[in-house]
């Protein structure tokens, strides 16, 4: 005849072990740090963030370096992007920015939101650009340029 052995393992406290786990503190808004950050400081982190990021991986860096990022308001930021594929290669580092941005400002309740901008044009300014910029501000230049036969390419 088999004896009944008792086990020492409860199927019903088990349960209830998981349940009362599952039943966290909701951490309130109201009650996470807001330090105030400026434009200047979100660019020179952002701008830290891409050399950073240009260092360890090249391929999301140049995905992400036409990125425009600004202080909405107050605690909102907006992140504009070109393209989706570009903003899923975002997506790998996100947390990394988020999370080092909001420790260093001390600012837990800051949001991000994106935004596709339909063309972001970044453009590098020539030689050709600079001088008929300085032309402007001195005409005699160009007669200059006329007689010496500058080379701008």
């Amino acid at each position: 005849m088999k004896e009944s052995v008792k086990s020492s393992f409860s199927i019903t406290e088990a349960i209830n072990k998981t349940e009362e786990l599952q039943v966290e503190e909701e951490i309130k808004e109201e009650e996470l740090p807001d330090g105030h950050f400026s434009e200047t400081d979100l660019q020179k982190e952002w701008k830290h963030f891409l050399k950073k990021l240009a260092r360890e991986d090249m391929v999301t860096f140049n995905a992400v370096q036409n990125f425009t990022i600004e202080k909405a308001e107050e605690n909102k930021v907006c992140i504009r992007y070109t393209s989706e594929s570009a903003r899923v290669e975002f997506e790998k580092v996100s947390p990394q920015f988020f999370n080092d941005f909001k420790h260093k400002f001390n600012n837990y309740r800051v949001k991000f939101d994106f935004e596709k901008a339909e063309r972001v044009i970044i453009k590098k300014e020539t030689k050709r650009d600079l001088f008929n910029k300085m032309v402007e501000v001195n005409p005699l230049l160009k007669d200059l340029q006329e007689l010496m036969q500058f080379d701008f390419n």
